[in-house]
């Protein structure tokens, strides 16, 4: 039984358009190490100790709340936690993404201080 020409060109088109199309998505999607350096930056230029760095990939949570319309979805996104001198807490949300306007630069999403209930752990 010989396969159906359209069957066959259709797999040959997924081969040569879709996996350099999946690679691509892939390799702008990864964490670069210039990535941490400019969150430690951010960090020391507000005078904040890192406590952790959380990658999120959802995008779409920030289009939705309309805080960012510009915000592609191949951008990289991390939740930052980072502590002041006075022990309170500050969770930042920063995005870098290779499409206009911020073209890789670090973007600040959104910033809060957390709260006492934030902080504690659930029990």
């Amino acid at each position: 039984m010989e396969p159906n020409a359209t069957f066959v060109f259709a797999v040959l088109w997924g081969l040569v358009f879709g996996v350099p199309i999946l690679y691509l998505h892939y390799r702008l999607r990864t964490s670069r190490p210039s990535d941490g350096e400019a969150i430690d930056a951010l960090l020391k230029g507000r005078q904040l100790r890192k406590l952790s760095v959380t990658r999120n990939n959802n995008y779409w949570g920030y289009w939705v709340r309309g805080k960012v319309f510009s915000l592609s979805n191949l951008a990289r996104i991390y939740v930052v936690v980072g502590e002041d001198q006075g022990g309170s807490r500050h969770e930042i949300h920063i995005a870098f993404d290779n499409w206009p306007p911020s073209k890789g630069q670090l973007q600040v999403l959104q910033e809060r201080q957390m709260s006492q209930r934030d902080v504690q752990p659930h029990r």
